[in-house]
């Protein structure tokens, strides 16, 4: 077991170091594999020689009949293959270095119907952009929910790459300002600009990052982070809740939106690509027929 356990700490130190993974999906995957240890110690394998491929089928089976200790309910099954997307990948390494071969054919992603989201009318969205100035108190995680709103809405990024943005990312082009991320460039709209400079003013903090954490528990870390990635989805929920939207508001659903509306403006499809983030083609393109 201990030679499994240190191929994974190998594994997740080049995932932290070299990979282009976020540290939350570093961090997501570190909780996988810990579960797959788990599951290893409950079956009794002590060594990586003792993998067999009925090993990684009983792994899947396994998770379907697990119980979270925390939510009391089986896995999802979008979790579930989250939890063998990250030891295939484990598994892809480790099989690099030489340690044995295993045909990840073993590890079978659920399958899923694909359905097309049904998005929210335009009434709903102006409540939940509103949503912040009508149920929040403090002015400043007011002013920053309402941004972080606006730019999701108005720019289609991934939850992951909002939660990264940094101060330093804002560029002053001379006639207008735009976020710069790595080779992609994002204009922001008069309207953004306000509620930025309204944001940003409000701020008497160092942290470089854009959207931070406000709550109690900051002053004691002793890194500057930002928000994450599932406190924006959970942000998200909550303000679509109060504003009484019907439906379950996502990031994803967000990013469906736009992309919807930037069809209606415009058919180029190379720069829509770009702005959502998709470096595959055929990818994007079934993306495509999916909203």
């Amino acid at each position: 077991m201990s030679e499994i356990k240190q191929q994974m700490d190998v594994y997740l130190s080049f995932l932290k170091d070299k990979s282009r993974l976020s540290p939350e999906t570093v961090a997501n995957y570190t909780h996988y594999l810990k579960r797959f240890v788990l599951f290893l110690k409950q079956s009794k394998v002590r060594s990586g020689a003792e993998l067999r491929p009925e090993t990684l089928l009983d792994y899947g089976s396994w998770l379907r009949r697990f119980i979270d200790p925390i939510s009391k309910q089986k896995l999802a099954s979008d979790t579930v293959n989250y939890h063998l997307i990250a030891l295939r990948g484990f598994l892809r390494q480790r099989d690099r270095k030489g340690a044995g071969i295993i045909n990840k054919k073993y590890l079978n992603l659920e399958k899923k119907q694909l359905l097309k989201p049904v998005l929210p009318d335009v009434f709903a969205i102006d409540d939940l952009l509103l949503a912040p100035s009508k149920f929040t108190e403090s002015v400043l995680q007011r002013k920053r929910d309402s941004l972080l709103l606006a730019l999701l809405f108005n720019m289609g990024l991934k939850v992951a790459k909002l939660s990264r943005l940094r101060i330093a990312d804002i560029k002053d082009q001379g006639d207008a300002f735009v976020f710069k991320i790595g080779s992609q460039v994002y204009p922001i709209s008069r309207q953004m600009q306000v509620l930025l400079k309204s944001y940003l003013q409000a701020r008497k903090d160092k942290n470089p990052y854009l959207f931070i954490s406000l709550d109690k528990a900051r002053f004691k870390r002793l890194a500057l982070t930002s928000l994450s990635s599932r406190s924006i989805q959970r942000l998200i929920a909550h303000y679509a809740k109060l504003s009484g939207v019907k439906q379950v508001v996502t990031p994803s659903l967000i990013r469906h939106y736009f992309a919807k509306n930037e069809l209606k403006k415009s058919r180029n499809l190379s720069d829509l690509q770009n702005k959502i983030g998709y470096k595959s083609q055929v990818a994007f393109k079934r993306y495509l027929k999916n909203i």
